[in-house]
């Protein structure tokens, strides 16, 4: 069994807990804005640190396969439990309930389908097909290179305009955009990984420090690299450079807290965290009701509280029973594969 690599099971904590926070909107204060900036890229730059650990090339067949399995099967388990949650939940007639389950054969298009963050489980999906083609070039400049053209045209042609909206079937337009942080993830992962195996924290540290005042800074809406709204051509990659510092910051604590077993825990389950999200927020809602009560959020400090409580008891009480319904799926899956090969 592969071992796990403690620091990114903690990162994707952090990831998930701005995933959730920032759907909350503007009851979570500044954090709302602030998040946005970076969650989404951060997780495209872990998957794309977990594509460089795996050494074994892939066909494209079983890239496809591995691809359905571990993405593809829980994007639908997911999906079909969203829309059968929303439709018991808003009391959604059947025409309803069909037109959301042909948004979810769609791809969940991001700010479209339901279930909120289901869309990242497509996008990644096609991206890690996308991904197969694009490191055959086996050049890590050229990686990176080749997911800043995506950036651009993504950026220049699918979004011109600052308002532009994904469309795409399964969220191609969205892999686009993001594919230069599964790119940096996977150009950057041999680097980032020697520093740790040659013990240089030094580095960590120090740059952790610089990426963390800038970092700061954003939060309390002061960019300290505005400067680069201003350059010709750098202007574009404006904020895959402030991602990218959020992103290098959060690695960096992770590294520090890459032995606590509970957030490494939490990290593990974002997969199923993400796919339970939109049913769990609800469901707190009407079981609170029952007994008269209400979540009221009046500060931004309870939003944050809220959102690692809910985090907490997601992980312990549903993803346990998640998990073993998607296994009993995929061995059923499984078997009807062999009766019909058979």
């Amino acid at each position: 069994m592969k071992k796990r690599i403690e620091w990114i099971d903690v990162t994707k904590f952090f990831g998930i807990f701005a995933i959730y926070l920032g759907h909350f909107g503007d009851s979570a204060g500044l954090g709302y804005e602030f998040v946005f900036m970076y969650h989404v890229p951060l997780f495209f730059f872990i998957s794309g640190c977990t594509e460089a650990i795996s050494q074994k090339n892939y066909t494209f067949v079983e890239c496809l396969n591995k691809c359905f399995k571990n993405i593809g099967y829980p994007f639908f388990y997911f999906g079909i439990a969203n829309v059968i949650f929303d439709s018991i939940n808003n009391n959604l007639l059947g025409g309803k309930t069909w037109f959301e389950l042909m948004l979810l054969f769609k791809g969940s298009v991001r700010n479209n389908g339901i279930g909120m963050g289901l869309w990242f489980l497509s996008c990644l999906f096609i991206m890690k097909l996308s991904f197969w083609f694009v490191k055959r070039v086996d050049n890590n400049i050229l990686i990176v290179l080749l997911g800043c053209i995506s950036y651009v045209i993504a950026c220049k042609i699918i979004f011109p305009k600052a308002n532009g909206q994904p469309s795409l079937f399964w969220n191609i337009d969205s892999m686009m955009y993001y594919i230069i942080f599964y790119a940096l993830g996977y150009a950057l992962f041999p680097m980032i990984n020697s520093l740790i195996l040659e013990k240089r924290y030094f580095i960590i540290e120090i740059t952790g420090m610089i990426s963390g005042i800038y970092s700061v800074s954003l939060f309390f809406k002061k960019d300290l690299l505005e400067f680069i709204d201003g350059i010709y051509v750098i202007s574009i990659f404006a904020p895959v450079i402030r991602a990218s510092v959020i992103i290098w910051f959060w690695v960096t604590i992770a590294f520090c807290f890459s032995k606590n077993k509970f957030l490494t825990e939490i990290g593990k389950n974002t997969l199923y965290l993400c796919g339970s999200e939109y049913m769990v927020k609800y469901a707190m809602i009407s079981i609170l009701s029952i007994f008269g009560l209400s979540i009221q959020l009046l500060t931004p400090l309870c939003t944050y509280f809220y959102t690692f409580i809910l985090i907490v008891l997601t992980n312990k009480y549903i993803i346990p029973l998640e998990k073993e319904n998607m296994q009993w799926i995929i061995e059923q899956v499984s078997k009807l594969k062999t009766k019909v090969g058979d």
